[in-house]
């Protein structure tokens, strides 16, 4: 069965993007999403780097970057999705430039992803973990309670001295957790429209009833909540 926030993918692209469209989904990892998007009709492929420590195999549709750049021709797609990935990227300039440069005129970019302001680090598993990038040794130690206090991610066979360090490690080395507002400024450098849609994601998750309660009468709640609790929705359209 296809992953919740996978499905919700596919159907934005469905209304965002024009039928069959050319996709890419970019940090695909192990394809998973690139095979919900050609289930759903779209041509599609991925894009991932490869990074020293990380173990994950890329799909057989995922196509390796080069030097944190695209394989691919300018103007290549119709629609472009990533999903959890930006918060992984250091240089959040050239992923921008190389994501506009290989979308057609016209073209849609589904971001989802949590900014600083998402409470709960989703890696670890221990809120506000995240905040305390800028001290490791402190953001170990805090790791360590948490552990000890019985929170955190993928705890088996690992001590707790073991397992905060090895969450402390991931957390310098693969994320880099911005401001909304660092972030929507750089989408604006790199696109012609962007907006925020989080409500669409909780009316998705919700019944349709509730759906049109969280997306409408209460959509300033609803972003909000959407972006402490879970991340960012952003729709980019190149020109």
């Amino acid at each position: 069965m296809a992953e919740p926030m996978h499905r919700f993918i596919v159907e934005r692209l469905r209304e965002l993007a024009p039928a069959g469209a050319r996709v890419l989904d970019f940090g695909s990892g192990d394809g998973a999403l690139v095979a919900e998007l050609r289930g759903g009709g779209f041509d599609a492929v991925g894009s991932d780097v490869s990074v020293e420590g990380m173990t994950a195999k890329p799909g057989p549709d995922v196509h390796m970057m080069i030097d944190s750049r695209l394989p691919f021709e300018n103007a290549s797609f119709d629609a472009i999705c990533a999903n959890q990935v930006f918060e992984h990227v250091a240089d959040l300039t050239l992923a921008l430039t190389e994501i506009s440069r290989v979308l057609r005129p016209g073209g849609v970019f589904l971001n989802i992803f949590p900014s600083i302001g998402v409470i709960r680090e989703g890696h670890c598993g221990v809120a506000m973990a995240h905040w305390l990038q800028s001290w490791p040794s402190l953001q170990r130690v805090y790791l360590q309670a948490a552990f000890m206090l019985g929170f955190g991610f993928f705890r088996d066979g690992r001590t707790c001295a073991e397992w905060a360090a090895h969450m402390g490690d991931y957390l310098q080395r693969f994320t880099v957790y911005r401001r909304e507002r660092d972030l929507m400024r750089s989408h604006h450098t790199m696109f012609q429209t962007v907006a925020r849609q989080e409500e669409t994601l909780a009316a998705f998750r919700l019944s349709p009833r509730l759906g049109w309660l969280v997306s409408v009468m209460l959509r300033p709640l609803t972003r909000l909540a959407v972006r402490r609790l879970g991340g960012m929705v952003i729709i980019a359209r190149t020109a």
